[in-house]
């Protein structure tokens, strides 16, 4: 055989082996499953979970995500997923080791998949370190690590990461940095989701994330940056430090109510030491430097020496540089960070509106320290019109073209030209606000008839560590039975109703409780309920001092009612016939002017239904 022939021949037969070696190899990719223990919500199990399950299909599934890794982490293959259903994870996960390779963790959705750690023993949500792994559709909250680094999520020495709608929300400060860092020369990738409401303390830095030393890339999309609070570094929400090999791109982003009291500012961004940033489409709204014990700068962003920030198409709006401030919106000071030279902000197509300093530059200021040059680039911008929008500190280089007239201090180089293009006006959407501290944001528990069912409704606006509610029956208000037990929503930033059709209901007192994941109990509301019938159903009775009784009522029907005043005493003072109309659930019956106080009842007597109300009068 021609030789040429026969090593094409054992290519082809290597090059076919391999194809079916790369085939085979993704077919073994296995899917693995975690439950809570309800259905409720849930899209990828059709059981609850348990230890005892295998974890291997959608009907057994595990209970956690600790027990899947546990058992399954040494065997991951390339392809592997883990799907973790709805329900919230109530500290279940401690300080995951994801040193594996090509893996995918996948939630049921940022409002139905929660990790909620609530406080406890310090510790962090992960550890990353291994390369190619998607995290998708979870909430975290709740992390506390006490020794340096993330509060939340560790990410060191790992590529292509990739994070799609998680966030990463009301982690506690304990003893380590932002709730997110990410060091050790590694790529990761943000869309969706945020990292907002963790705060700081005086000896901790806190915040959304930190990038830290060289050789990290990091691309943000779509991400929200919000209420995040330091005092011991700067950016509460992002702060990027490194050498010229580290650079940070955000693209359609939001960072809003930011707060830093440290002495490198930048309520929402601090960048230094040769770390590039590049930031498009963004929104910089309401953040703050406020650090009451020195001068601030950059109430949004601050950059220190050797790096350069590009900012296109960005809206600065009411942030604030206070109390001896500079830079409302932007700072650029070579005396902040601790390598490298020139610092630069080339700033195009951007509007400032509202941005205030109580020192220098309303919007912008640019500051020399120790011969180290500072440069503004500025073209197309719109300005806060406040009596300094640019402030040249010192020796700074401040060029500005293409935008307008802005007002001035000290040396700035001002081309005199309308902006020919329109900065952005339209930002993201942010997030709710930050939870309340209560577990529910309790809204109201009432009752309602359906024809002959009694049907119990209460709403709340949000829920932190809820486990579940309990309906409770009294006859007398005074011995409670359980009537029944309703799953709650674990962690939600939106509000949520609850419904309950309570069969063959007995009249009488509804109670309603709430409890915790960790067993503490909390009664929200009782209410009385009357017998529903399609007949009329007068609910309640109240008196106005201007003499007038109200009865609120449900009815079926048109009809008509005999109704009777008393006094405690048992005597008869009025009477008179009232018309009820299903179109209305209410009556103002003119009762006799100036009674007495006490204690009255309303008789109400309708095709042989009696009803009696009671109502007090306290004053007239």
């Amino acid at each position: 055989m021609n030789k040429t022939i026969q090593h094409a021949s054992i290519l082809k037969v290597i090059f076919t082996c391999f194809m079916v070696f790369i085939f085979f190899g993704n077919l073994m990719a296995t899917n693995y499953y975690v439950n809570d223990n309800s259905l409720t919500n849930d899209v990828h199990c059709t059981a609850v979970g348990s230890a005892g399950n295998n974890g291997l299909t959608p009907a057994t599934p595990k209970a956690t995500l600790t027990q899947i890794i546990s058992v399954y982490g040494g065997s991951f293959t390339s392809g592997d997923i883990i799907y973790v259903d709805a329900g919230t994870y109530y500290r279940t996960e401690s300080n995951l080791n994801l040193n594996y390779n090509d893996i995918s963790i996948v939630g049921a959705g940022m409002e139905l998949t929660f990790f909620d750690h609530d406080g406890g023993a310090p510790t962090r949500w992960a550890n990353i370190t291994g390369s190619n792994i998607t995290i998708s559709d979870l909430y975290i909250t709740g992390y506390n690590y006490s020794v340096g680094d993330a509060n939340v999520i560790q990410i060191t020495g790992a590529t292509n990461i990739t994070f799609n709608n998680v966030m990463v929300n009301e982690n506690l400060p304990g003893g380590g940095s932002s709730a997110i860092v990410i060091n050790g020369g590694s790529s990761v990738n943000f869309n969706g989701g945020g990292s907002s409401c963790n705060p700081g303390s005086a000896s901790v830095a806190g915040g959304g994330m930190n990038v830290e030393g060289n050789g990290n890339t990091v691309t943000i999309t779509n991400y929200t940056l919000s209420a995040n609070e330091k005092d011991y570094q700067g950016g509460s929400a992002l702060y990027i430090i490194g050498d010229n090999t580290s650079s940070v791109i955000i693209t359609n982003s939001i960072f809003s109510n930011n707060i830093n009291g440290s002495g490198s500012g930048g309520g929402a961004i601090f960048l230094a030491d040769g770390a590039a940033l590049n930031v498009s489409g963004s929104c910089f709204n309401n953040n703050s430097a406020n650090r009451t014990s020195s001068v601030n700068y950059g109430g949004a962003i601050s950059i220190g020496r050797g790096s350069t920030a590009t900012i296109t198409s960005c809206n600065f709006s009411g942030n604030v540089a206070t109390p001896s401030g500079n830079g409302g919106a932007i700072s650029v000071n070579t005396g902040l960070g601790s390598t490298g030279t020139t610092a630069t902000a080339n700033v195009t197509n951007c509007r400032f509106t509202g941005n205030t300093a109580t020192s220098d530059g309303a919007d912008i200021l640019g500051r020399v320290s120790t011969s180290r040059a500072a440069v503004f680039n500025i073209d197309q911008c719109t300005w806060s019109g406040t009596a300094e929008d640019i402030t040249n500190d010192n020796t700074a280089t401040i060029t500005v073209t293409n935008s307008g007239n802005p007002t001035t201090s000290g040396t700035v180089s001002v081309t005199v030209a309308p902006a020919t293009t329109s900065p952005i006006l339209a930002c993201p959407s942010a997030p709710a606000p930050c939870f309340s501290v209560l577990p529910v944001e309790f809204l109201d528990f009432t009752i309602a008839c359906d024809e002959e069912e009694t049907i119990l409704n209460w709403s709340t606006a949000s829920e932190r560590n809820n486990d579940f509610f309990v309906i409770y029956y009294s006859e007398d208000f005074n011995s409670w039975e359980e009537v029944y037990v309703q799953k709650g929503k674990g962690v939600t930033q939106s509000k949520s109703d609850y419904s309950v059709l309570l069969l063959d209901a007995e009249p009488g007192y509804y109670k309603l409780t709430q409890t915790d994941f960790d067993g503490k109990t909390t009664e929200l509301k009782s209410v009385f309920a009357h017998e529903c019938s399609s007949g009329l159903n007068v609910i309640g009775a109240n008196y106005s001092q201007s003499g007038t009784i109200l009865l609120t009522y449900s009815t079926g029907t048109d009809e008509e009612a005999v109704i009777q005043l008393i006094d405690n005493m048992g005597k008869l003072i009025y009477t008179t016939v009232a018309h009820f109309s299903s179109a209305t659930n209410r009556f103002d019956m003119d009762a006799p002017r100036h009674l007495s106080n006490g204690l009255y009842f309303v008789n109400i007597l309708s095709n042989g239904n009696h009803q009696t109300k009671r109502f007090s009068v306290a004053s007239y």
